[in-house]
């Protein structure tokens, strides 16, 4: 019998469920609040519901979706059906398919989802009922219905369906919670239309289905239902997927790449993903006969006659996401080992599920093209690949046919289950026809820019990170010109070459190139590590005599350019390597053609001073021409500096140039550590350009004046100008290599004094010139020391001879303590010296006295106090227990006021030994180490001063059998009274 005529008429207005139901379980989605209700009819549905996102259904994409009131969701058009029909002709999710009545009362609502933490639930979800498939939702739908009765008023059932997706991947979750008996017909389960797949939850009764289950989880379903085959794990999952339309013999429309790809020395910036499995750059291909003969660029993966209007997906992404350029370039660096290469951008597209046209199964495959402006390769990787009887080819093909390749297999099914490079399922091409960079050649980096594909075109000016010193010449800015030359103050405009031009050219091989008709020029400017490490060493194996740090490489490579005459092509390479006082050229010959057209190679300047052309009798003989016996490969210092003594400190990373200008100075530098200069400490220092530090603010005055009321320091103080030429830098370090370097001059120079160094500060005036002309200078002040002792040392290289006023020594704010250089000219300070070393000064100017010959000296690891008023230190944590009368104590405080306490720090100056604490004083009085002094400590477990102690104890203690194991050394040096009466040096030592 059919269902009564219904004698009510319901309006279609849908309202916000107010509240969650009470009694759903706590394993549901969300629900209630916030969702949409259907309308209250029999058999009736929602309206088109829009999805945030298109889903995919075994093959079909769809934007919207109808919640039927009878417990199915459909896409085309609602369903009114109360009697299930899983096989009909449309595609259905069907939690509980009946005959339900919500006009008898119960909730059919539904919502879509955009939470994050509803996403990550319906995530965690699918991840853990499918765990070998990758996985994160971008949309959520949920559909429920809560206490909705059968028709026949046989009971309620509350169920609910999620939707859980993203573009490439489809879940649907079942959960069941009231579901009792019913006489009706009913179904759950779900059916594709055009994959002809269906399931239905196999239980006998409706009831069961709250206790059935095929995640283990009573009550809840789940199933895959894109349509999909899981991808192999092989497989790139990048983010951005776009979908091909489904036809048959269909195309993607033009694809822009992100970058140009180079394909056998053609460059293409646009690219066509064919239906039938194959890639194209200059259009699509229609038809479906195959032949990678057809003098046509080509990449085909797999082709045949595919049909994904039955079925699967055709996507494709471009991705330049550094974990997909990682996994890729790392992918490629496996495959090719001895090929240098960094992905820069990278092309996906995958077929999954897609089915022949013959229809005699599906096949899964995935092409990537992996590139930067000079490599390119292609990488195949082949999933599941069902047999067929209709024509496939597999490999590449260009236009010419010169480097066409077939897959050499029987069957199409071997293409999932063999490798050209010993990896199952993949196979590897190198596809830009370039030949490998030479092994003189820096090899191409990340950061690569190309210049215009344009004749006679340069690059627009390329500001360097860091100044290139070119004869003396500090240049901020460079052009890379397509004809073979670097210029800095414009490009040139034509294509002439000519050194002597009067500007500043480096031509590694100067002449008509045109780079319209293939090859690449690239340029960047590195400060990688490993980059910097292998100039640093190349410079110092052809220049052994001057100290070089490298702190930046600017790497231009001309990749097998052609010559505008036809003649042939070129391959070379030119590399600036600098630091801020030295600059070198590398420049590295692969194959070079002879051009049969005017060319030169080498350098010029301005003044045409120091040109220099490489001598050789063909432009092919520079591949094997060398200055450096290596063939292919020359270079040349191009400072125009002379090179700095050989004592002085060589530059190194981290050298901070001054601001160039008259009578300037550098921003206050802070210092790694507090610098003591006869009794006062100093945090902060400043460079001043004409050649003095200062320690309270910078000074522009140029008339020397050592008797100023001031602390400085000048190693040479006058009138210098370095907008001129010349470089003045400085750097703090305390590098360990600087460290040991220092310290073993001090100890050279002042042997009666302990000292270790842990901080440097280095300035060096580096060939400046005078103001008014008349020479350069070049010297430089090392500022060395630790929390006691303060040392400097001042190297004079070349110093011209001048007749302006000048000044070389130090000053103090009282003039106490100052000193001027007893020499009578300038020139002098180059050959003079207070240590008999030429040319060099050392001077210890902490203003503390040595410590007496019975102190232990200053060791590792010393610690300051506070510069505080009755102040200590924190507590002290002693790495070994000191018994004190019967008493063990295991931390100490270190008091300014000349004490020590254990178990917490004196709150007072007046000293009072017997005041009901352990208490150890060398000097117990009011200190105040604010006016100066340093009073510091360490436990010193060191063999040397376990030695020395216990030699004195066992001198004074003849009778005491005793070995020390650790000293703990407090030392107040020359540390002032409150009252100001004088200072103080004591030394305390406990041994354990």
């Amino acid at each position: 019998m059919g269902k009564p005529v219904l004698l009510y008429v319901i309006g279609l207005l849908s309202f916000l469920a107010s509240e969650t139901d009470a009694t759903a379980p706590t394993d549901f989605l969300p629900f209630g609040n916030g969702d949409t209700l259907n309308p209250v009819s029999d058999d009736g549905s929602s309206p088109a519901i829009t999805l945030t996102q298109p889903i995919t259904y075994f093959g079909n994409t769809y934007n919207i979706v109808f919640v039927n009131n009878n417990g199915q969701l459909t896409f085309t058009a609602p369903l009114y059906e109360y009697n299930p029909m899983v096989k009909s002709e449309r595609d259905i999710i069907a939690p509980l398919w009946t005959d339900l009545d919500n006009t008898q009362g119960g909730n059919i609502s539904y919502r879509v989802f955009t939470s994050s933490d509803v996403l990550a639930q319906a995530t965690a979800a699918v991840n853990q009922n499918f765990p070998s498939i990758p996985f994160v939702a971008t949309s959520l739908f949920v559909a429920t219905w809560v206490n909705v009765p059968y028709f026949d008023d046989e009971g309620v059932v509350t169920v609910q369906v999620a939707l859980v997706y993203n573009l490439q991947r489809t879940f649907i979750l079942f959960n069941y919670a009231s579901t009792p008996a019913t006489t009706g017909n009913w179904m759950a389960g779900f059916h594709s239309m055009i994959l002809h797949r269906s399931f239905t939850i196999p239980v006998n009764a409706v009831s069961e289905l709250a206790s059935s289950s095929n995640i283990n989880i009573n009550g809840q379903w789940s199933f895959h239902v894109d349509g999909a085959q899981t991808l192999p794990a092989n497989f790139l999952e990048p983010d951005g997927k776009i979908l091909n339309p489904a036809a048959d013999n269909g195309s993607s429309g033009a694809i822009i790449l992100q970058q140009p790809f180079k394909y056998f020395g053609r460059t293409y910036s646009q690219i066509f993903v064919s239906n039938n499995g194959y890639l194209s750059f200059t259009d699509p291909l229609s038809g479906n006969t195959l032949t990678l003969n057809s003098g046509k660029d080509i990449i085909a993966p797999l082709w045949t006659h595919l049909d994904n209007t039955y079925g699967g997906s055709i996507s494709y992404s471009k991705s330049a996401s550094s974990n997909v350029l990682a996994q890729i370039t790392a992918a490629v660096k496996q495959y090719f080992p001895n090929i240098p290469f960094a992905a820069t951008s990278v092309f996906v597209a995958t077929w999954v599920g897609v089915p022949y046209y013959s229809g005699a199964g599906l096949v899964s495959f995935q092409v990537v093209l992996a590139y930067n402006v000079h490599r390119s390769f292609v990488l195949t990787y082949y999933g599941d690949v069902a047999q067929t009887g209709q024509q496939w080819q597999a490999g590449y093909s260009t236009v010419d046919s010169v480097s066409s390749f077939i897959s050499p297999k029987n069957t199409v099914s071997e293409l999932a289950s063999r490798s050209n490079i010993n990896v199952t399922g993949c196979w590897a091409y190198q596809v830009d026809g370039s030949p490998n960079l030479p092994a003189n050649f820096l090899p191409f980096g990340n950061g690569e820019i190309v210049t215009p594909r344009s004749d006679n075109a340069s690059s627009e000016a390329i500001v360097l990170q860091q100044p290139f010193k070119y004869f003396g010449r500090t240049l901020n800015q460079t052009y890379v010109n397509n004809n073979g030359l670097l210029t800095f103050t414009k490009p040139p405009t034509d294509c002439i070459p000519l050194l002597n031009s009067g500007r500043d050219v480096i031509a590694p091989l100067w002449t008509h190139f045109d780079n319209r008709r293939g090859g690449t020029i690239s340029y960047r400017e590195d400060t990688s590590s490993a980059v910097l490490a292998q100039v640093t060493a190349a410079v110092k194996q052809y220049f052994p005599n001057i100290a070089f740090a490298a702190s930046s490489a600017f790497v231009v490579t001309w990749d097998s350019v052609p010559y505008y005459n036809g003649a042939g092509v070129a391959t070379f390479q030119v590399v600036l390597v600098s630091s801020v006082q030295r600059s070198f050229i590398l420049l590295n010959y692969g194959n070079i053609s002879e051009p049969k057209q005017t060319w030169v190679a080498g350098y010029g300047t301005v003044d045409s001073v120091n040109s220099f052309t490489i001598e050789v009798s063909n432009a092919s003989a520079l591949s094997y021409s060398s200055n450096t016996n290596v063939n292919g490969r020359s270079s040349f210092q191009v400072d125009g500096t002379p090179n700095l003594p050989s004592n002085f400190l060589p530059s190194g990373d981290g050298e901070v140039v001054n601001p160039t200008s008259d009578d300037g100075s550098s921003g206050a530098i802070f210092l790694q550590q507090p610098f003591k200069y006869f009794g006062r400490t100093y945090n902060q220092i400043f460079l001043n350009s004409n050649g003095f530090l200062t320690f309270t603010g910078p000074l522009s005055a140029y008339n020397s004046s050592l008797v100023s009321g001031r602390d400085i320091i000048a190693p040479l103080w006058t009138q210098l100008d370095s907008r001129h030429g010349g470089t003045i830098s400085y750097i703090n370090t305390a590098s360990s290599k600087v460290l040991a370097q220092v310290n073993t001059v001090v100890k050279q120079n002042f042997p009666n004094i302990p000292f270790a160094a842990t901080s440097a500060f280095v300035a060096t005036w580096d060939s400046v010139p005078y103001y008014n002309g008349g020479g350069v200078v070049s010297f430089q002040v090392v500022l060395v020391y630790n929390v006691h002792r303060s040392f400097i040392l001042i190297y004079y290289g070349n110093v011209a001879q001048k007749g302006q006023p000048w000044q070389a020594g130090y000053s103090t704010v009282d003039s106490v303590s100052s000193f001027t250089t007893p020499t009578n000219s300038v020139s002098e300070l180059s050959s003079s010296s207070n240590v008999n070393v030429t040319g060099f000064w050392a001077l210890q100017v902490d203003g503390s006295p040595n410590l007496p010959a019975n102190f232990l000296p200053f060791g590792n690891g010393e610690v300051v106090t506070p510069r505080l008023d009755n102040a200590s230190s924190d507590a002290i944590v002693l790495q070994q227990p000191f018994k004190y009368f019967g008493r063990t104590l295991n931390q100490t405080y270190v008091n300014n006021n000349g004490l020590l306490t254990f178990t917490k720090p004196p709150t007072d100056c007046i000293p009072l030994l017997n005041s009901g604490r352990d208490v150890i004083a060398p000097l117990w009085t009011h200190f105040d180490n604010r006016q100066g002094g340093t009073i510091s400590y360490r436990e010193d477990t060191s063999s040397a001063v376990l030695a020395q102690v216990t030699a004195a104890v066992k001198q004074y203690f003849p009778n005491a059998a005793f070995t020390a194991l650790s000293a703990f050394v407090v030392t107040w040096d020359s540390v002032p009274y409150y009252n100001g009466a004088g200072v103080r040096s004591k030394h305390c030592f406990s041994v354990n």
